[in-house]
């Protein structure tokens, strides 16, 4: 007879990995699932791509198999680049073939991008709330990340406005130490659906310039700016003297409406841009060819699709309004991109204040976290807490 003993694996797996651990998503999309709720926390849309998008994909059914140009298929890159330009996006004319780099979704983008920029001990600040990968892909380089909120209005009794949540500027300016790298914003904001003004990125420009600092600018809902948006998307990239330091990180999946296909795409500095390639090839080579080629396809359309889902989006936003959240549940009213806020305090739930943390995630106790488990099964609609996008220390800020 043969006793096998359980193998401990800690001691196999990388510091880094061991690191790592259940996310929001891995705990609350299973939730979603068990409980058949109509999962309104994950961002991908409830409804099929576009025409345009099914039809792209199938010209791309034959031919189109095999490895392409690391950095990006030419179709590609050539289709973005002449879109870009057309429309003068970056304030100067874009050159595809040197200052894109094509990544396995805006996610692949961001940890590509972490990479080939943070060397150990940098320090890289984070506005929060935030994507929750952020703060991973600068640890996973290891660079430690810095954490500066949006501030929400004082008044937390009434609903408000999204473009009301500010950065206190004073409050940026004494987080950039001598080892700042970067500073990472999103534009338009998840999960607030904040557009941030002209002038709000220049006071962040201002400071990138004087303190040589890099900005990483997420901007994969920039073509999901709701019609009645009383700002526009601005590319802090465009501003004077900003294209040679910011990384603009973009999403097909967002704007075609295809999550599920992964491809995105950085816009930089031939430099970084390079490096970002580099990378790639020793993690995937390339992304894929057909889905690249298909989206190269649709590239020349995206004003007149961004017009139709923008409008999709901001119908489905009052729907929900009308239909799912109460009239006196205070929300904060978005102005783009997936996502709508809401306050909890009135509901009347289980919730265990201080209870014990089996998880990764800081949030768990919060009392956020505990009315998203609470909602699926009593409720049938699943959401996702805000806490899960801040750091432990701001994390009441949610």
């Amino acid at each position: 007879m043969t006793t096998t003993m359980k193998k401990n694996y800690n001691n196999v797996l990388s510091k880094k990995v061991n690191a790592l651990g259940d996310t929001i998503w891995s705990i609350f999309t299973p939730l979603a699932q068990k409980h058949q709720s109509v999962n309104l926390g994950q961002g991908f849309p409830d409804f099929d791509p576009p025409k345009v998008t099914l039809e792209s994909l199938k010209n791309r059914e034959k031919g189109d198999h095999q490895y392409t140009r690391p950095m990006g298929d030419l179709l590609l890159v050539k289709s973005l680049e002449t879109y870009y330009n057309k429309g003068n996006e970056f304030g100067k004319d874009i050159d595809g073939m040197k200052e894109i780099c094509v990544t396995a979704g805006a996610t692949g983008a961001l940890y590509t991008v972490a990479q080939t920029l943070v060397n150990p001990g940098d320090e890289v600040i984070i506005i929060e709330p935030f994507y929750d990968s952020y703060s991973v892909d600068v640890e996973m380089a290891g660079g430690k990340p810095v954490y500066v909120p949006l501030r929400a209005p004082t008044d937390k009794n009434e609903t408000t406005d999204a473009n009301d949540w500010k950065i206190d500027m004073e409050e940026l300016k004494k987080a950039i130490t001598k080892k700042t790298k970067a500073i990472m914003i999103n534009t338009p904001h998840n999960p607030t659906g904040k557009v941030f003004t002209k002038d709000e990125l220049q006071d962040i420009a201002t400071l990138a310039i004087e303190h040589d600092i890099i900005v990483i600018s997420d901007e994969v809902y920039d073509k999901l700016v709701f019609p009645s948006s009383p700002v526009p998307h601005v590319r802090i990239a465009s501003l004077p003297g900003m294209f040679e330091r910011t990384i603009t990180i973009c999403s097909a999946g967002k704007s075609f409406v295809c999550t599920g296909w992964k491809i995105g795409w950085i816009v930089a500095p031939e430099a970084i841009a390079k490096a970002a390639g580099f990378y790639g090839q020793y993690m995937s080579f390339c992304v894929s060819t057909p889905l690249q080629r298909a989206v190269a396809d649709m590239v020349d359309q995206l004003d007149d699709l961004s017009k139709e889902m923008s409008a999709k989006m901001e119908e489905n936003y009052k729907q929900t309004m009308d239909t799912i959240i109460p009239s006196w549940m205070h929300t904060v009213t978005p102005h783009a991109g997936y996502f709508v806020m809401a306050r909890t305090d009135s509901i009347d739930f289980p919730y265990t204040p201080n209870r014990e943390n089996p998880t990764p995630l800081a949030c768990y106790p919060t009392r956020d976290f505990q009315f998203a488990e609470w909602i699926p099964a009593t409720v049938g609609v699943t959401t996702i807490p805000p806490s899960a996008f801040y750091s432990p220390e701001h994390m009441h800020l949610a």
